[in-house]
């Protein structure tokens, strides 16, 4: 005797008829298959969607999504024991939404701090926000600051936007140099 299992017909078509799921194993192509497939994806419009893959099978994922423009900006100052403004390591942003990929390389040859900062150039006052630092010194003489992930929002801001990095040696004056690099995501 050969009993079969009932179908649980779960699902209904556009005409409003039920039919069963159908079984697909990884590698089988979903053409005139019906079924629930497992991922959550949603395209631009909120409609589910399947991920498309490279011819390696890949994800193809936009890293250029953040858009804007490249600046860079390269500095010196001869040195010194109070905090000052390496001297051409500046960079200023438009102020539509904000700062990117912010990095900078720093060197001295003693032991100095070097901070990237952002600057609101207010109407009256600037005001400056920390928002990476970096000490140098015997065995690292260079280091790089930031990356991929150190974003600034200057949404808010009010006058010139900029960020610029400044330094100081800590004993002894010896020359501070310092590349600045940011995303200007407003910028083109």
């Amino acid at each position: 005797m050969a009993d079969k299992k009932s179908i649980f017909r779960s699902l209904l078509d556009a005409s409003g008829e039920a039919f069963a799921l159908a079984k697909m194993l990884i590698g089988d192509s979903p053409t005139a298959k019906e079924g629930a497939i497992g991922f959550a994806f949603r395209d631009a419009s909120g409609n589910v969607t399947l991920p498309q893959l490279t011819a390696d099978g890949k994800l193809a994922v936009d890293t250029e999504a953040l858009g804007g423009a490249c600046r860079n900006a390269k500095g010196e100052h001869a040195g010194s024991t109070s905090l000052v403004d390496v001297t051409g390591a500046e960079i200023t942003i438009t102020g539509a939404f904000s700062a990117n990929k912010i990095m900078a390389d720093v060197s001295c040859f003693r032991d100095s701090l070097f901070q990237l900062v952002y600057v609101d150039d207010a109407d009256v006052t600037p005001v400056e926000t920390v928002i990476a630092e970096a000490l140098v010194g015997a065995g690292q003489f260079s280091y790089k600051m930031g990356g991929d992930c150190l974003i600034q929002d200057v949404s808010g801001g009010t006058g010139t936007q900029k960020i610029k990095l400044v330094a100081k040696n800590m004993q002894v004056a010896s020359t501070l140099r310092a590349t600045l690099w940011a995303n200007d995501s407003a910028g083109s």
